[in-house]
């Protein structure tokens, strides 16, 4: 990462941007849950509607962001699949742990 950073000259992101990170990331799980919230009564509850969400949630963070980032930065195309796949396992499985622990009021 720091080669890459030093050869496209950008500055080492520091102990900012992992806050940021963090606290993005938590509100994106409420978001992922709150999606599947609204998406729950039409596929009914269950595994189907988080995934249907996280679905959703990663065409429009992980594939569209990704490959944009990923031809404005000359990213591999190997390294941008292994992200991009990640990200689709990720968010399924985070969705799916969330759907379970969401409760109707």
């Amino acid at each position: 990462m720091e080669a890459f950073l030093t050869a496209h000259n950008f500055k080492n992101p520091g102990s900012n941007f992992i806050i940021i990170a963090v606290v993005m990331t938590f509100l994106l799980g409420i978001v992922a849950v709150w999606l599947y919230a609204l998406i729950r009564p039409r596929l009914g509850p269950g595994p189907k509607a988080a995934i249907v969400a996280a679905l959703i949630l990663w065409f429009g963070i992980y594939l569209y962001s990704g490959i944009i980032n990923g031809v404005l930065f000359a990213i591999p195309t190997n390294a941008l699949l292994i992200g991009i796949v990640w990200g689709l396992v990720e968010y399924i499985i985070a969705t799916i742990a969330g759907a379970w622990a969401y409760k109707e009021a």
